[in-house]
């Protein structure tokens, strides 16, 4: 999950530089609270379903959020795509 974390940071400095610390806090107490309910709902489809529903749970979740991420978030800017070359170039220095 530490990916996840990384690009929502990410994603949240980019387009949300004005409210930054607004929409961290938000995307904390989501974390939190996943956390939190995390075993109690993975334990239940435990008892449901066996050993594989929460992990088939888990990744059917996983697609509808990439589906729904390719509707909800805006389009790329042109000048981040201009910066790609100069991203690789400076990664191998």
């Amino acid at each position: 999950m530490g990916m996840v974390q990384t690009t929502s940071l990410s994603l949240i400095s980019t387009l949300y530089a004005d409210n930054l610390l607004k929409y961290i806090g938000y995307l904390e107490t989501g974390a939190g609270l996943g956390n939190a309910s995390g075993p109690i709902i993975g334990s239940s489809l435990f008892a449901l379903g066996g050993y594989s529903l929460p992990f088939w749970s888990f990744c059917g979740i996983f697609v509808l959020l990439f589906f729904s991420s390719l509707i909800i978030l805006p389009p790329d800017r042109k000048e981040d795509k201009e910066s790609l070359v100069g991203s690789i170039i400076m990664a191998g220095t």
